[in-house]
């Protein structure tokens, strides 16, 4: 048997949403597409079952917290697995931002997030940060 471990949550339903996150090509992966829509947009499509972990760093996990979460830790999944370039980590990150704000959280403490993950988030887009495939005897 083989496994991944630090996952804190998994999507119990399909979720999609128009990113501004310009792609040329349709991404498709076991629990992510990401589709192209026009020059400046995209629909990012999380399937059931997609599992993360969640908000990290030193911080509350609260419902204005969990779909941005998601949202984000699917597109640095995608630039770890080299189907996005890095530099849309900067377009990535503004729009946890909005998303954090969108749905409800306190602007200032949406702004320290943000500014956390700025500072912090360049090792979890890293190919070399990939999850470990561990083995059960």
């Amino acid at each position: 048997m083989k496994y991944r471990r630090g996952f804190k949550y998994q999507l119990a339903e399909r979720y999609e949403q128009i990113v501004p996150i310009p792609i040329d090509v349709e991404i498709r992966t076991e629990f992510i597409n990401l589709e192209p829509i026009d020059t400046e947009t995209s629909k990012l499509i999380i399937k059931s079952g997609y599992a993360c972990d969640g908000p990290s760093g030193i911080t509350i996990d609260s419902p204005s917290s969990i779909r941005p979460a998601f949202v984000h830790d699917a597109f640095y999944q995608l630039m770890r697995h080299k189907h996005l370039p890095k530099s849309l980590r900067k377009t990535i990150d503004s729009l946890l931002l909005a998303d954090l704000i969108k749905e409800g959280m306190d602007e200032g403490r949406a702004k320290v997030w943000h500014r956390m993950v700025r500072i912090f988030g360049s090792a979890s887009a890293d190919p070399k940060n990939k999850k470990k495939i561990y083995e059960a005897p």
